[in-house]
């Protein structure tokens, strides 16, 4: 199964509002690098400097995953991320929280199959590692 697909099946089970975007596209945004790192794990950084580090603890490891809401992630962001995503995605501002808290969980799992991230603490390498596994 690909790791959109196992994404999608994850979603299909909660009532994730994604406003008929294209999950592929918005993985890609948060894949992306820039400045040396992923976006996925800048936001995962701040996030965890933000109070939320059983949270995202919860989603690379194997047990459940802590579920969060648009308000955490709106206050654990700043204006320039959520301003930045929302761009690249071509939505309002006001959708960038609620569709992180939706995906955030079930990416992040997804790209933790074992339980930890790469050798190198990185989600980057994680997906890189799991996309290897589907050529």
């Amino acid at each position: 199964m690909s790791f959109l697909n196992s994404v999608m099946n994850e979603l299909s089970g909660s009532n994730a509002d994604l406003g008929g975007l294209d999950v592929g596209n918005i993985a890609k945004s948060l894949l992306s690098s820039g400045g040396g790192s992923s976006r996925i794990d800048t936001i995962v950084s701040v996030l965890k400097q933000n109070g939320m580090e059983e949270k995202v603890t919860s989603w690379v490891g194997n047990g459940a995953n802590a579920s969060v809401d648009a308000s955490e992630i709106q206050s654990a962001l700043d204006s320039g991320t959520i301003s930045e995503l929302s761009s690249e995605l071509g939505i309002d501002a006001s959708k960038v929280a609620p569709i992180l808290a939706a995906l955030l969980p079930v990416i992040i799992n997804q790209l933790t199959p074992d339980g930890q991230a790469g050798n190198d603490g990185s989600l980057l390498t994680s997906g890189m590692n799991v996309l290897k596994g589907f050529m």
